[in-house]
């Protein structure tokens, strides 16, 4: 909740957070943000334009989590955590 809504100019002296984006990773995001179509299959939304209005960051955070979640189903942790069982693999 301390970063500024997409669009939204950063607060002065705040540093964006350190998201660990390769440029592969900033083009599939830029590209998500663009079209709308998640680079997840995971993240069935059926109107593409859903995804247009989230920020980059928006979308990192969104990525991250939803390949932490594969990850852990596919080690066979993803009952360790509530919200785990209910991502859609």
């Amino acid at each position: 909740m301390d970063m500024p809504a997409a669009g939204d100019e950063p607060a002065k002296g705040s540093n964006p957070p350190d998201l660990l984006m390769s440029p592969e990773l900033q083009r599939t995001l830029d590209d998500w943000r663009i079209t709308g179509k998640p680079p997840i299959p995971e993240l069935r939304v059926d109107d593409f334009g859903y995804w247009t209005r989230f920020s980059t960051i928006d979308l990192r955070l969104a990525h991250h989590l939803v390949m932490l979640s594969k990850d852990m189903h596919q080690r066979g942790y993803s009952a360790c955590t509530v919200w785990a069982p209910k991502m859609p693999m």
